[in-house]
């Protein structure tokens, strides 16, 4: 019994951090923006899903999240996030500047 609650507890956790980093298909509402300055490639998400609201960040090239799921308030909060997040990235990688941003409505489910 003892080991199936840890088993059950192990799978749990090994799910619930997992699950920010993949795409949700229960997705309510969100927006998200593409990002294209000299070599780099993100995308930036603020979206409404199972977990919440969160932001996030995304380099298309290198395959990897910038800044994983983290929850905030609510969308206009996690744009905010999100564009913060891509600034200090680009910054940091070839002292370059967040063009301005379009944000386009995500895909419900």
């Amino acid at each position: 019994m003892l080991s199936e609650q840890k088993t059950g507890t192990f799978f749990l956790r090994l799910a619930l951090s997992v699950l920010p980093y993949t795409y949700c298909s229960m997705l309510d509402q969100g927006v998200w923006a593409e990002v294209k300055v000299v070599d780099e490639h993100l995308r930036l998400f603020a979206e409404h899903n199972a977990l919440g609201v969160r932001a996030y960040v995304y380099n298309v090239i290198a395959k990897t999240w910038i800044a994983p799921s983290e929850p905030v308030d609510d969308l206009e909060e996690g744009k905010e996030r999100a564009a913060a997040h891509a600034q200090q990235y680009l910054k940091r990688v070839g002292n370059l500047e967040l063009p301005p941003l379009r944000w386009k409505e995500s895909r419900s489910a």
